[in-house]
């Protein structure tokens, strides 16, 4: 999977159900993202701010490459306008030759009939629309979250978990007790990422 394809998923940029392992596949559409239990009676408003990115999980471990991408964030904010019920501020860098390139992506967030935990996000970079499924698993809303996101790209399905903190540099102990909560869905440590936040 290229570097593109890999900061395109961290929309991220933007974690418990049983519905068993997520999986890459060839030719296909989200359709795991119906069988994903969100969090239940998910509080919109105290959802809202500044999240951090952690780790990325990948549904295979062949799709679990090294990151491209350092120091990822995303803001998320009441929409002003009526068409759209959030807006996401997603900022990162990437080092493709050794150099920082700093990043920002514009997100437009539209809810599910099902539940306000369950998101479609769409975002332009380069030009290029980004359509990314996104639904909230678990949160305790003033630490951390855990996300379920799908993206199809080039009839390739890529499905993943990520870790969010509230805080840049997360206690490595929370960050270890939630690697647990994501291992029970198929998402393995060995198919984890971290991010690197350091001198953000």
């Amino acid at each position: 999977m290229s570097s593109y394809d890999l900061r395109s998923l961290l929309s991220f940029l933007v974690l418990l159900s049983a519905f068993g392992t997520c999986f890459g596949q060839a030719n296909q559409t989200c359709i795991h993202t119906e069988l994903v239990t969100p969090v239940y009676n998910f509080s919109v408003d105290s959802f809202l701010g500044t999240w951090y990115g952690q780790t990325v999980y990948s549904g295979l471990a062949e799709d679990a490459i090294p990151l491209e991408v350092r120091c990822g964030e995303v803001t998320f904010s009441r929409s002003d306008d009526d068409t759209f019920d959030l807006a996401g501020e997603e900022r990162y860098f990437t080092f493709p030759n050794g150099t920082d390139i700093p990043h920002m992506i514009s997100d437009e967030i539209t809810f599910s009939e099902k539940s306000q935990a369950v998101w479609n996000v769409k975002g332009v970079e380069d030009g290029e629309t980004l359509e990314v499924d996104n639904v909230i698993v678990q949160t305790d809303y003033t630490n951390w979250a855990i996300k379920f996101g799908c993206a199809v790209r080039d009839n390739y399905r890529y499905e993943t978990m990520q870790i969010w903190t509230r805080t840049r540099n997360a206690d490595p102990e929370l960050v270890a007790i939630l690697e647990l909560l994501v291992n029970n869905y198929g998402f393995p440590p060995a198919n984890g990422r971290w991010i690197d936040n350091l001198n953000c």
